[in-house]
């Protein structure tokens, strides 16, 4: 999207979050427990559809945080950073909703054995001298569910919530499941993005998509994933007298070629 530069007195860093709709996250958290599926796997399916929509590739590349604490007695009191962030490819093209979460959950259990070896080095090897990652955006999941004993004995009441990151992807999506103090769960959608890479407007329409994708999801777990992407991107090019195809490029030039 063309645009100005950004404003020397706004924030290099940007946040935005959505909540997706209460019915669509109980929905799709009903669909997890009947197909045997994570719940994280149905949202990296969703991450995944709406890169495609705004790449206009099927095949897609983003970053997929992993946890690295040590699995043994204890390990969950350990404190510490134990983050990384691999990069993640899947075509995500002939797939139905629940065939694309059930693919995207066996990849990344694929990459498990090798989810402690740092960004840092992959950037090193992909890129010598460089240091920069090659992708741009990157996916995460958190689920505190070890603050539901807490509410449950009474020992924590939510007053108010904040958080605050830093990343160095240009565009960093994370899932969260939230928890009101009457025990309902919800599930919200955040993008923390670099300005000087995309605007504001970019980041909103990107979390419309997501929201949309969801929707599409939780109403329709059959359906061809790519159905959803192909009539979004076909109803914003009519709308906005975009051409019928996006040029090649990355997903920061297709995002910006789409206005």
């Amino acid at each position: 999207w063309p645009r100005a530069p950004r404003d020397p007195h706004t924030p290099r860093a940007g946040r935005h979050e959505r909540a997706l709709p209460a019915a669509t996250a109980a929905a799709l958290r009903a669909h997890a427990e009947r197909n045997g599926l994570p719940l994280k796997s149905l949202l990296l399916a969703i991450h995944l559809q709406v890169l495609s929509l705004a790449s206009g590739a099927r095949d897609v590349v983003t970053g997929l945080v992993s946890n690295g604490r040590p699995a043994e007695t204890d390990g969950a009191a350990m404190v510490g950073l134990f983050l990384n962030t691999l990069p993640f490819r899947l075509d995500v093209d002939a797939h139905d909703w629940t065939s694309l979460a059930r693919t995207a959950g066996a990849a990344e259990a694929d990459l498990f054995a090798h989810r402690r070896y740092p960004m840092a080095a992959i950037a090193g090897l992909l890129a010598p001298g460089n240091g920069a990652a090659r992708f741009d955006t990157s996916f995460n999941f958190v689920d505190f569910h070890a603050y539901d004993a807490l509410r449950r004995d009474g020992a924590l009441t939510v007053v108010e919530a904040r958080s605050h990151e830093a990343v160095e992807i240009p565009c960093a999506t994370t899932f969260a499941v939230t928890r009101a103090n009457d025990g309902a769960r919800g599930i919200t959608v955040s993008l923390s993005y670099d300005r000087d890479a995309f605007s504001d407007a970019q980041i909103a329409w990107l979390a419309d998509r997501y929201v949309q994708a969801a929707d599409h999801f939780a109403a329709r777990p059959d359906d061809a994933g790519a159905r959803f992407a192909a009539a979004d991107a076909a109803a914003l090019r009519a709308s906005q007298g975009a051409p019928a195809d996006l040029p090649a490029g990355d997903l920061l030039a297709r995002v910006r070629a789409v206005a």
